[in-house]
């Protein structure tokens, strides 16, 4: 009974092909039209993107030059000072909060 009833299917199965085929491809047809619009803005959000992400990484490196020029600077700047009026580092004062002070050369 078990072996009638699975060649029966099967030949359902088989006799069906056709009409299976062609609604496979209905449905395939449908859900490309669907998603077809959304995965095209995806594309265009993607690369939209992709055009920010180098540009922020262009600034980044920008702001990173600017920074390291303005910090030689400073050292520069600090080091001619030094030459100038020495700072005199006292440890004590630094403990109390107070600021260094500056020795007349």
């Amino acid at each position: 009974m078990r072996k009638l009833l699975k060649n029966a299917l099967r030949a359902v199965w088989r006799l069906s092909a056709g009409v299976r085929r062609r609604l496979v491809e209905r449905i395939d047809r449908h859900l490309i039209a669907q998603f077809e619009p959304w995965l095209a803005r995806v594309d265009r959000a993607h690369a939209q993107n992709q055009l920010l992400a180098r540009d922020v990484e262009l600034l980044g490196d920008a702001i990173i030059r600017e920074l390291a020029r303005l910090q030689s600077h400073v050292e520069a700047l600090d080091e001619r000072l030094q030459a100038v009026v020495p700072i005199e580092t006292d440890v004590a004062n630094a403990r109390r909060g107070e600021a260094p002070r500056r020795q007349a050369a």
